[in-house]
């Protein structure tokens, strides 16, 4: 994974703390709450698909990237700063 400019950087941490407070106005719901497809809220949906995008990005993936495609150079990251 190459690395992150800091425009790209401070985009995701944006779009992470949308995430973040979209669960936050939730206090009631459980992760499985939030998360069933059937029923997730649409912002959360909204910010997790853009999240998902600057990610792909970050990693150098195209949008038609795969979440297995997704999982290998972010665990790689993950080991690397472990």
């Amino acid at each position: 994974m190459s690395e992150v400019d800091d425009k790209l950087e401070a985009f995701i941490n944006a779009e992470s703390d949308d995430v973040l407070d979209a669960r936050a106005v939730r206090p009631g719901a459980t992760l499985s709450d939030l998360y069933d497809p059937l029923t997730m809220p649409p912002d959360l949906v909204k910010f997790h698909a853009h999240l998902d995008a600057l990610v792909d990005k970050a990693c150098g993936l195209k949008p038609t990237a795969t979440d297995a495609d997704r999982a290998s150079p972010l665990f790689k990251l993950y080991a690397e700063n472990k």
